[in-house]
């Protein structure tokens, strides 16, 4: 074949390819031509390659014939092997976000079927969990939290109250107050959350985000009473937004509180029970309208 560069020499045969003396050597016009004018005398194409993938080659020009020796060979062939590397690893990073984004929207997938599924038995808790999940984001956004971490909130507020699937349903639609015994078996919903989910292959910790979204940094929540740092960023973040979403909307056993009640109940626990970055962000939010307590339907 006839080529128009050396850079095309080297990607064919996957060599070095040298022109020591450009001027005498009537090959790859135009490339000659461009070269001449420039007052080169000889040049040296190396191809880029890694693993029999070729992406393209590099070529060093001279004002000297003959300037080309062994080691400026072996030093263009090191550089260029680098160059390839770092290619192959641009490429596989775009492969593996490509990879992690297909994973993720599956995952969105499944969350949003568990909630349809919710809908059918609990449509309280179906509307719950999009509006707490909805909150987690804007706040994680708020706090600037990195994409797949805000992914991974939104996940983790969709499935926080999975456990609940388990509580028979003629408790969770009950009217009127709920005994101890009934609150006591709705106070397991963490910890069976977190048994259906923990044995899911997710890329977030979001098991680990339905078991401890009623925890509480003085160590008053449940089920395990954990405090201050062992309470993950997440669950802090879906605790206020669980109580975001709740004391604002109505419930068969109790009629919904005011937003008024709802800023003073984060705000009397900020730092105590519930973490202080978490509650000044969520309140800016509020007072901002992006977050809008007591809405009916979240989308």
């Amino acid at each position: 074949p006839t080529f128009r560069w050396p850079d095309e020499e080297a990607i064919k045969t996957g060599k070095p390819y040298i022109m020591e003396n450009i001027p005498k050597r009537p090959k790859f016009s135009p490339w000659r031509k461009e070269a001449i004018k420039g007052k080169y005398l000889s040049s040296l194409a190396v191809p880029l390659t890694i693993e029999e993938k070729v992406y393209g080659a590099i070529n060093v020009c001279s004002d000297r014939r003959q300037f080309f020796d062994e080691e400026e060979i072996a030093l263009l062939v090191e550089v260029s092997s680098d160059i390839a590397f770092a290619l192959r690893a641009i490429e596989l990073e775009g492969e593996r976000n490509k990879l992690q984004e297909n994973i993720a929207r599956s995952f969105e997938s499944m969350a949003r079927t568990i909630v349809r599924i919710f809908e059918e038995r609990d449509p309280y808790t179906a509307n719950h969990v999009r509006k707490v999940a909805k909150f987690a984001r804007l706040i994680a956004e708020e706090m600037g939290l990195n994409k797949n971490q805000i992914q991974g909130i939104w996940i983790g507020g969709i499935l926080h109250d999975v456990g609940k699937i388990g509580i028979p349903e003629a408790i969770l639609v009950k009217s009127g107050r709920l005994s101890p015994q009934e609150m006591a078996l709705i106070q397991t919903h963490p910890e069976r959350g977190y048994d259906i989910l923990k044995n899911m292959d997710f890329p977030w910790p979001v098991a680990k985000m339905a078991l401890q979204h009623h925890e509480r940094l003085n160590g008053t929540g449940y089920p395990m009473g954990i405090k201050g740092k062992d309470m993950m960023l997440e669950a802090r973040i879906l605790a206020v937004c669980d109580v975001l979403e709740a004391m604002p909307s109505h419930r068969p056993y109790r009629p919904a509180r005011s937003q008024k009640e709802t800023i003073t109940e984060i705000e009397k626990g900020r730092g105590k029970k519930y973490d202080p970055k978490v509650v000044d962000v969520a309140i800016k939010l509020i007072r901002e309208g992006k977050i809008r307590l007591g809405e009916t339907n979240a989308s």
